[in-house]
């Protein structure tokens, strides 16, 4: 009985001596880190990852254009749970296409990666504040706007997934692809807002000229470049040139051209 008595008293002098010894043994624990760089670096990443978890997860309004130009919206949520496979667990609801296929996210700095369940990268998306927007791999344009599920719901912005021009009203879905054109095939664009001509099909390459709203020009080849943008070619003042069919400034997308054009007629 005596032995037993003794057991409360024994199990308070070794919490004590724990106690004794924690500063010590935190302070080893600190320069083993310090002097492990690599242990040190993947304390670092882990704590990066954790936070690149809780600011991207939740509820995220999608929006995007299907293969038929018409702007879609559904909901996409990213977990914060891990996945076996790399990661974190994704999932959409009532979304068409390549989304369908949405299994796992990761993040990449700022940028938000979606993947499909082969391990196949379906998006890239930068953080652009209340938005996350980007393109998919098959080049359409997608956005994610927070949800009601996340600590900080913001609304979808009100208006137009795509404009038409400087207007205030919407493209028509017609109007959201470049014309498909047969090789020898012509067919008129009407600049719906101040283009840009361009010597390639490329933001960086040098201008050819500018085409005023509500010029028609003809154009003999459409094309979608890999980034996803798509580019007519066209002649400006006697010289050929290429113009991009959507762009983006401030946050809003607008069509640049409609597809045909009345001469003379204004719109």
């Amino acid at each position: 009985m005596r032995a037993f008595r003794c057991l409360p008293a024994f199990s308070s002098l070794a919490s004590q001596r724990w106690l004794r010894l924690w500063p010590t043994l935190a302070a080893s624990l600190a320069l083993l880190l310090a002097a492990n760089p690599a242990a040190q670096a993947q304390t670092q990443a882990k704590a990066q990852t954790q936070a690149q978890a809780q600011g991207f997860s939740g509820v995220w309004q999608a929006e995007l254009v299907d293969d038929f130009g018409r702007p879609q919206r559904c909901v996409v949520e990213l977990s914060a749970t891990g996945s076996i496979m790399g990661g974190f667990m994704a999932s959409a609801r009532g979304c068409a296409g390549d989304l369908m296929s949405l299994s796992r996210w990761r993040g990449r700095g700022r940028e938000l990666v979606l993947v499909d369940i082969s391990g196949a990268t379906l998006a890239v998306l930068r953080d652009r504040g209340e938005v996350l927007s980007g393109r998919m791999t098959s080049g359409r344009p997608l956005r994610l706007y927070a949800g009601a599920g996340r600590a900080q719901a913001v609304a979808p912005r009100p208006g137009c997934a795509v404009y038409y021009g400087q207007s205030s009203r919407c493209a028509d879905a017609r109007d959201l692809t470049a014309p498909a054109l047969a090789p020898g095939q012509q067919t008129s664009l009407r600049i719906v807002s101040l283009a840009n001509v361009r010597v390639a099909p490329s933001f960086s390459a040098a201008l050819v000229g500018q085409a005023p709203v509500n010029a028609c020009l003809q154009t003999d080849a459409c094309l979608r470049q890999p980034d996803g943008s798509q580019w007519c070619r066209v002649q400006l003042d006697g010289r050929t040139g290429y113009i991009t069919k959507l762009f983006e400034r401030d946050g809003r997308r607008f069509i640049l051209f409609s597809n045909g054009c009345v001469p003379g007629r204004r719109e």
